[in-house]
Order: structure tokens, then sequence, then C-alpha cells
């Protein structure tokens, strides 16, 4: 990364990719400053009426109730994202 190899100042990119990276490779000179620009979701592309939507609605906000979510962005992103 050229942030790393002082090419770089700063990068600007998606929230979930740079935590994910300070959580996967700890370097003590990087650290998220500032706020978010713009927060944006990530969704899943299905057919319209796809019979599927449901299903996958409810699995997922199964997974947002019983915390797996949570425990999921503490493992993959970090304290700071699940907070």
């Amino acid at each position: 990364m050229a942030v790393v190899d002082e090419k770089a100042d700063a990068v600007v990119y998606d929230e979930p990719v740079l935590r994910y990276q300070l959580a996967s490779f700890p370097n003590n000179k990087l650290r998220l400053v500032g706020n978010v620009f713009e927060a944006q979701g990530y969704g899943f592309g299905l057919q319209l009426k796809s019979p599927c939507h449901k299903m996958i609605n409810q699995a997922l906000l199964e997974l947002v109730e019983n915390k797996t979510v949570e425990a999921l962005n503490k493992k993959w992103f970090g304290e700071a994202l699940a907070d």
C-alpha cells in the first residue's frame, strides 16, 4: 500500500474495506480519521419477484437480531465498526 510505503500521505476508500485492512494487517502508522463522506449500504441483486427475496430478508433480520452480524463485524472489521 502506498501509504505504508510512504509514497502517499492518505487514501480515501470504502470504510469497511479500510477497517478490514486495519484489522487484518495491524500497523501503528495507519489509522482512520475524519468522518464518512457518504454512508452507503451493500445489497444483493435478485431477479424481480424472486422467490428468494422474503427468505433472504428473514435470514438477514435474524442475523441482526441474534447479534451474529455484530460478532462478524468485530471479527473482520475490529471493535470500532461494531460500536
